[in-house]
């Protein structure tokens, strides 16, 4: 076993160990009674309801580098079209913004998405990696953004039928969560479909 491995291992039963110490403190004055309730639906949902709100608040609390300079992963016959490379990105929101093209911003309906894969020909709109970085640490996502689908038009990918695709993420109402999904690039978009920028001073 290498020996990143076994670190990691010793780190995950040190935390689990430190959970356990903390979880008997709390809980000391109700000895068994909670056991049963937790294993009611709603206990069940509380306690995950509680790890979910710690585990957003340590995020919250963390440096996050998203690395956009490697390959992206695709779906199996997907080949890459362009892919913007720029180092590591250190993620603070006060560093991206959201791009809505001028023929959107003049109150035109909708345009093709060719039109906006020019406009941010040579910007750094944020690729495909800092997508999946953002949906595996959702915390860090904007609750005003909920009511857009922000596109990362940093990537652009030929699928299996050779037709280019750009990647987005949207709310999903049902499930509460952030999603990812594609579209193709000839579609058509609206301002509620902002690309996301990296701001260069």
């Amino acid at each position: 076993m290498k020996k990143q491995t076994m670190k990691g291992l010793g780190l995950g039963i040190s935390s689990i160990s430190q959970v356990y110490s903390l979880a008997s403190k709390c809980w000391a004055d109700f000895g068994d009674e909670i056991i049963p309730w937790l294993k009611t639906d709603a206990g069940k949902k509380e306690a995950e309801d509680a790890l979910c709100l710690l585990r957003d608040r340590y995020i919250m609390t963390q440096e996050h580098l998203i690395d956009c300079e490697a390959n992206p992963i695709l779906p199996e016959g997907w080949t890459i079209i362009r892919h913007y490379k720029f180092g590591i990105v250190k993620w603070n929101i006060d560093n991206v913004s959201l791009y809505v093209v001028p023929k959107l911003q003049e109150k035109r309906n909708k345009i093709r998405g060719y039109d906006i894969r020019d406009a941010t020909e040579g910007r750094f709109a944020l690729n495909i990696n800092a997508m999946k970085y953002l949906l595996r640490r959702q915390c860090l996502i904007p609750e005003n953004w909920r009511d857009k689908a922000i596109v990362f038009w940093g990537t652009i990918a030929r699928d299996h039928k050779r037709f280019p695709q750009v990647f987005y993420m949207y709310w999903d109402t049902e499930s509460k969560r952030w999603k990812r999904s594609f579209a193709w690039v000839g579609a058509e978009f609206d301002k509620d479909n902002p690309a996301i920028l990296l701001k260069v001073a």
